[in-house]
């Protein structure tokens, strides 16, 4: 789905909790199990919690956990809880590639990866994908309608409430499994949309956490579709000044931002029905380019420096006629995230939580951004099909704590900006925010930031101290095209 895809024993309760319904949840059974990335067998276990919590007797889901228990046997009793992004991302599927991050913490801690409702093994919302061997079928926006329309069918009449997907809901999952592992505190871990989650969780049950760390901050009050257009453009503004200030990048692409506008502007106009390679296949097709499908072939390889390093090339390419390098950069960058990610629960969350607070203000913006309203155009069509419920007036007050909490943002990031982050520290006494200048989303697994991580959860009440190795994480080099006849 390109264009769609293109986390104490007694816890304080606060804000109207039921207490009731938090009752200390049956001691799980684990049992041994594998998972993609890690050689060694580690454990799994699910609890059963209800659907819908208004009604316990009725419809029940597995909420799902991998755990990678502590290699020592004096095991603290403050797990690492690891909170995935999307929304629509299972924890379970990035054990593999997150596992590196607390490998010294897991010594003596266990890591615990839980699939949030609707993801992974916690009853998955999922949406069939069409066939990416065919770019016509990738980029079809009527046949991306027909799809969600059909799934919220399906996945309706199989017995699920498609209104009961929210962070909301999750955060109860989540604290049921702490429980049911017996763990004292947790320490959350949670990367882009997992951020939104673990601010959700302090703001539930403040009392069940020991640190908190927060890569690429997505608040409640984010309003996504929106966001998506104005951060995107931020991005590739920068990526436009830097290549500006590059020399050699200067030199291969001087017209960068000139060709950019006139790209999205003649695209503005009217869609485009162009030929290109597709990159699964080799095949020569056709298909059409509008302004959304455009939004996203730009927007997903921004991601990543290193796929941005690539931008200028492909958007050179592109106002030249040749679109295979843009679209070979954006399947290269979106890997395998069309598959790893729930459509239904990522529409469950963003229909019932950004959607409802979007007011004709916050459109305003749109109409200076490159991206406009392409983002926003296709949630809504989407979302008029996918069955929802609004989010609660409290989920966006942003929680007030001291508890320590540790900020990471890619100046370079696309999608979650310093913009962000800034607006939710203020609502905290104790927080650390750091920001790595050229790195895009994802800032933890980058140079001298798991050291950073291992710090800050190991004595999360220390400064850090000296962070400046943030900034020697250098920006990939642009890339330069090899000059015909080069040996």
């Amino acid at each position: 789905m390109r264009r769609i895809v293109a986390a104490l024993l007694l816890p304080l309760c606060l804000w109207g909790c039921d207490k009731a319904a938090h009752e200390p949840a049956t001691t799980v059974e684990l049992r041994e199990c594998r998972v993609k990335g890690i050689e060694t067998a580690i454990q799994c276990g699910s609890i059963q919690v209800p659907e819908n919590r208004d009604h316990p007797g009725a419809h029940s889901i597995p909420i799902h956990f991998a755990l990678i228990p502590a290699q020592s046997r004096k095991r603290r009793d403050d797990a690492i809880f690891v909170l995935a992004g999307g929304p629509g991302q299972a924890a379970s599927s990035i054990a593999g590639a997150l596992s590196p991050l607390f490998a010294k913490l897991n010594r003596d801690r266990d890591i615990v990866f839980i699939d949030q409702r609707g993801t992974g093994g916690s009853n998955p919302l999922k949406c069939p994908e069409p066939s990416r061997d065919q770019l016509v079928s990738g980029f079809d926006s009527a046949a991306t309608m027909a799809l969600v329309g059909a799934c919220a069918e399906k996945l309706s009449t199989a017995g699920n409430d498609l209104t009961q997907y929210l962070t909301v809901d999750a955060i109860k999952d989540y604290e049921d499994v702490r429980r049911a592992l017996g763990y004292q505190s947790v320490n959350l871990w949670g990367g882009s949309y997992g951020t939104r989650v673990a601010l959700e969780y302090l703001r539930q049950f403040p009392g069940s956490l020991r640190s908190i760390v927060l890569d690429g901050v997505a608040p409640a009050d984010m309003r996504l579709p929106v966001s998506f257009s104005i951060d995107a453009d931020a991005a590739l503004d920068r990526l436009v000044g830097d290549c500006a200030a590059n020399e050699a990048c200067q030199a291969h692409y001087p017209h960068l931002g000139a060709d950019l506008a006139h790209f999205f502007s003649s695209i503005a106009a009217s869609a485009l029905h162009p030929s290109a390679t597709n990159p699964l296949t080799g095949r020569h097709e056709q298909f059409t380019l509008d302004r959304e499908t455009l939004a996203t072939l730009v927007r997903m390889p921004l991601y990543s420096s290193m796929s941005a390093s690539i931008v200028p090339f492909a958007v050179g390419q592109a106002a030249e006629g040749n679109l295979d390098p843009l679209l070979a950069i954006n399947y290269q960058a979106g890997g395998d995230l069309d598959n790893s990610i729930a459509l239904g629960m990522h529409l469950s969350v963003v229909c019932g939580e950004d959607l409802p607070i979007i007011h004709p203000a916050d459109l305003a913006p749109l109409e200076a951004s490159r991206f406009g309203r392409a983002f926003y155009d296709q949630y809504q069509r989407m979302c008029s099909r996918w069955p929802s419920r609004a989010a609660p007036p409290e989920f966006y007050a942003a929680p007030q704590s001291a508890l320590p909490v540790l900020m990471l943002t890619g100046g370079a990031d696309p999608a979650t900006p310093a913009r962000h982050a800034e607006r939710s520290a203020q609502h905290l006494s104790n927080v650390q925010s750091l920001v790595a200048p050229y790195v895009g989303h994802g800032v933890s697994l980058q140079g001298c930031a798991p050291e950073l991580v291992e710090r800050f959860i190991r004595d999360p009440q220390k400064p850090l101290g000296d962070t400046s190795c943030l900034a020697r994480i250098p920006r990939p080099l642009f890339f330069e095209p090899i000059a015909a006849g080069a040996q």
